[in-house]
């Protein structure tokens, strides 16, 4: 602030200095207050157009407000006035990156590695943009160049890992990951990442090893429980499968409503309870269709009719949007087979009568009740087209869950 306010003593004293002008700005860029720091600077440029460092601070300035535009025309300015300015090429590099522009990325941080090689900042980035390009070789060079300009960098050994890892350059990786561990022991990724290859390997005692560690420290992490979940069962552990893979479940579902376009404050409860209805109709749908394509292979006719059973299939409501989701016909018994099957098998062992006429009643009765006429729900032609449409979204939302949940951690 005392340095501001002996600056703009010194343009009250002389308004055509614009050193003063760039060196407000620049004091203002550092609090971060991004209007007055370009009022001064644009004051500089206006007074100075080749002074290199108000530039160079203006597109600073919008880099840090997004405006990727102005940032970029006000360094490309720079380089210009002064082509070997590293600094020029390193934020133009980031703005590239920032818009997923990774080949022009590339060659600024290429252009800057070759003006000033020691330094290791624009050799870690330039790694990073080879990773991107999937130029893996490329990406490990750089890296190893990192390590040289300083042995232990951030999380360098964590990407040399992954890197290696998915050249299936196991050993390289696991190395890689120890190094990781040994310099960074709060590394969940590292642990994961570990227990992952292991696991892969058949290597469980060592796999669970890594995966508990992810766990010690974030117990919060679903993959890892999953995971851990995947290698009890493999090891025929069943009980300590399904402990895990319900955490796994549980710590998913924990504070997510996956319905787009739901919103709680205008909708009503009732919309929400036909959204499930509707996800789970979608749900039942995706398994219908997985089915037929398994009796296409073997050359079984395509139903045109479908009976439900069990779980919300009295509903008329439910029966309706299924039916409707399915775009087919609906047959819905009035007598739900197991049920009955179970009340009889229970009647049969509490009465003082002999089994064989019990059952032989209680079949008499199953087959009375079986030959009700069930009802039949036929879908609505004005909802069929509706419906596909929002099935098309479901499968949209399922292939972004599946990605999401079983993403590896690199």
């Amino acid at each position: 602030e005392k340095a501001m306010e002996n600056f703009e003593k010194a343009i009250d004293l002389n308004p055509d200095l614009e050193r003063a002008y760039t060196s407000l700005g620049m004091s203002y860029f550092k609090l971060h207050r991004w209007d007055k720091a370009l009022e001064a600077l644009q004051k500089a440029v206006t007074q100075n157009p080749k002074h290199v460092d108000s530039h160079l601070y203006l597109g600073r300035v919008h880099l840090e407000q997004k405006n990727y535009e102005k940032a970029e025309k006000e360094l490309q300015i720079v380089i210009e006035l002064e082509p070997k300015n590293i600094y020029a090429h390193a934020y133009l590099a980031n703005i590239y990156m920032e818009q997923g522009e990774y080949p022009k990325a590339e060659a600024e941080l290429e252009k800057a590695v070759k003006i000033k090689p020691d330094e290791l900042f624009f050799h870690y980035n330039l790694a990073h943009t080879y990773v991107q390009l999937q130029k893996y070789t490329q990406a490990i060079e750089e890296f190893q160049e990192v390590l040289k300009l300083k042995p232990v960098f951030q999380d360098t050994y964590f990407h040399l890992g992954s890197i290696y890892y998915k050249q299936g350059k196991n050993e390289q990786a696991i190395e890689c990951y120890e190094k990781e561990t040994q310099h960074h022991p709060d590394n969940p990724d590292a642990y994961f990442n570990l227990g992952l290859i292991y696991f892969e390997e058949k290597k469980y005692d060592l796999a669970e090893q890594n995966l508990r560690k992810v766990i010690q420290i974030n117990p919060q992490d679903a993959q890892a429980h999953e995971l851990l979940g995947d290698m009890y069962a493999e090891k025929g552990m069943y009980l300590q499968a399904a402990d895990h893979h319900e955490k796994a479940a549980h710590l998913k579902s924990q504070g997510k409503l996956y319905i787009k376009g739901y919103d709680p404050t205008k909708d009503k409860k009732e919309d929400l309870i036909r959204a499930v209805m509707e996800g789970v109709a979608y749900a039942m749908k995706y398994g219908f269709e997985l089915l037929q394509r398994g009796m296409q292979k073997q050359k079984i006719a395509e139903p045109k009719r479908i009976t439900i059973t069990g779980g919300g299939s009295k509903g008329e409501e439910a029966s309706q949007i299924r039916s409707d989701v399915y775009g087919k016909e609906l047959i819905n018994p009035h007598t739900e087979g197991a049920a009955v099957g179970a009340a009889y098998i229970a009647a049969a062992g509490v009465v003082d009568e002999p089994v064989e006429e019990v059952s032989a009643r209680l079949f008499e009765r199953g087959i009375q009740l079986s030959l009700q006429k069930p009802t039949f729900v036929i879908p609505r032609n004005e909802n069929i087209r509706l419906y596909e449409e929002g099935y098309q979204r479901y499968l949209e939302i399922l292939e972004e869950a599946i990605e999401n949940n079983f993403e590896q951690k690199w």
